[in-house]
């Protein structure tokens, strides 16, 4: 275990692992985990909520889920495309070098998509300059998918859907890559809190859906609730990530930032880390499964290996 403390005393909103996993990813700043050495610290906004690496790395996607959504080059640090909106937007990557971005009450948009007042749309960006589209929502069925998670097999992906229409209670849904086809609507979501994050199990067979307060588990084909587990006595949940195994998955708490591992089968907890952090923000896996980081309140990130 070590810990890396960033130059800022930002909150580290987001984590991301290199496909390599030698290098990770925390707010806008890149570390070399061998060396401990920060590289750079310009990759986009120091606030940006999101990121990701496409399975090459190439290419590396980012939001700060409001300004727009921003594709560059990592390898030669170029900005290739953004995709503008002027309130809340969020990404998905999808099959091959495919990305599902989703955008609220914007005025501001590339050329390539049109101006409805809320798009969802999958783009092919292998020609990164001039993106084409595969699909897009039509102007009286768009919804903004404030959450989003893609199966590991990309041939579906969950959404937290805020239909256009007022007064439509927003949903959980299924939704085919390809097309956007609607496959079936899990629940329809009655309050108006923190909408849930969304987790595939690498089996693909099911979805849990993560609130501070409880992981509720749905079986996919069916649309059924499984089970629903409450919060671990003493915190809420703030972040959860799966393990490339498909045993397990990491939760972490808010409020004293503790980490607990669990089983993915019987949902119990294995075992915990309490790190010297304040307030946990984020969590991330790397793909190959071999390491785990966590980032605080502060701008403090603790990087360590897993043991199965």
């Amino acid at each position: 275990m070590f810990t890396i403390t960033t130059k800022y005393t930002s909150p580290i909103r987001s984590l991301n692992f290199a496909p390599d996993g030698q290098h990770l990813v925390a707010n806008n700043y890149l570390y070399r985990l061998v060396s401990k050495e920060q590289m750079r610290d310009d990759i986009g906004y120091n606030y940006f909520a999101k990121s990701r690496f496409f399975p090459d790395g190439r290419y590396f996607v980012f939001t700060d889920l409001s300004n727009g959504i921003f594709l560059s080059d990592f390898e030669t640090e170029t900005e290739l495309n953004v995709f503008p909106a002027n309130s809340y937007c969020n990404f998905l990557l999808g099959p091959s070098q495919q990305i599902l971005v989703t955008r609220q009450s914007s005025s501001i948009r590339p050329v390539e998509v049109d101006s409805t007042p809320t798009t969802t749309a999958l783009l092919d960006v292998s020609t990164p300059w001039t993106p084409k589209i595969i699909w897009q929502t039509e102007e009286n069925k768009a919804c903004f998918c404030a959450e989003l998670a893609a199966s590991p097999d990309k041939l579906t992906f969950a959404a937290i859907e805020f239909p256009e229409e007022y007064g439509q209670s927003r949903r959980l849904a299924i939704n085919r890559f390809d097309t956007g086809e609607l496959v079936r609507v899990i629940m329809n979501l009655k309050d108006s809190g923190q909408p849930p994050s969304l987790h595939y199990q690498p089996s693909g067979e099911h979805l849990m859906s993560v609130t501070a307060e409880s992981i509720t588990l749905y079986n996919i084909q069916t649309g059924l609730r499984v089970r629903t587990i409450a919060r671990p006595k003493g915190g809420r949940f703030q972040a959860i990530a799966m393990h490339p195994n498909g045993r397990n998955f990491l939760s972490l708490q808010r409020l004293d930032g503790m980490v607990h591992v669990w089983n993915a089968e019987t949902f119990e907890i294995s075992h915990s880390y309490q790190w010297p952090i304040k307030k946990g923000e984020s969590l991330a896996i790397s793909p190959d499964g071999l390491t785990c980081a966590v980032g605080d309140s502060v701008g403090n990130i603790i990087v360590w290996d897993w043991e199965d």
